[in-house]
Parts: structure tokens; sequence; C-alpha cells
């Protein structure tokens, strides 16, 4: 029996699509794809409580797009295994400074807390 829906990924292989889709780790496919229209691919809500960061200047963060990362709320890699293809916001901190990082993932202010885990 064949599947009714048809899966196409960058490499065209409904084979690494599904792989994707059905991780032994168990990503989930009903992360909110568009939060009020706005047609935003957004990841999966980490935690509804930002991360207090003490960025220092000049220094480069990765900020998790995706939230499947182990180190919220910066990059680890693993929005490699994710069928969404978000990939981290790069910030190089223009001062010396704590920072209220997203943990949530759906900030219209990406990569700083807007207020919006309050809302979820």
């Amino acid at each position: 029996m064949t599947s009714p829906f048809v899966f196409t990924s960058a490499r065209g292989s409904y084979a690494t699509m599904k792989s994707l889709l059905f991780h032994p780790r168990g990503i989930s496919t009903s992360l909110p794809v568009a939060q009020q229209g706005t047609g935003t691919v957004k990841g999966q809500i980490a935690s509804k409580t930002p991360a207090r960061i003490h960025c220092e200047e000049g220094k480069t963060y990765s900020w998790c797009a995706c939230g499947l990362s182990a180190k919220q709320p910066l990059c680890d890699g693993s929005h490699k295994r994710s069928p969404l293809g978000l990939k981290p916001l790069r910030f190089i901190a223009p001062e010396t400074k704590d920072v209220f990082f997203c943990n949530c993932k759906q900030t219209n202010n990406r990569p700083f807390c807007d207020g919006t885990h309050k809302k979820l």
C-alpha cells in the first residue's frame, strides 16, 4: 500500500524525509508553523521562561531557533535532524551585558524575549 502523502526534500528522497519525521529520538512534528497568520515557521517550545545570558562584546552567539538543542537557548546542531529546516540565528553582542534570550521560540524579536511566552 502506498502512502497518500507525497514528501519532498532538498534531496528529493521520501526515505530521507520519512527518517526525519519518524526519528527514534521523538522529534515532534506538531510544531507551531504559523502564528496569527504571519506564515513564519517557528520552533518547538523549549521552555516558557527566557534564559539570561551574560554576553561579551564582539562575541558571536548562535541562538537555537528550532527548539531541539540540549544547550538551550544556544544551538548544539540539533536542527540538522529537524524536518523544518530552521537554522540558528547568529548574534554578535554589541556590548558586554546580560541579555534575555527567548526559550519559547515564538518571539517576534528574535533572538530576544518579547514576553510571548506569557500568552502560551
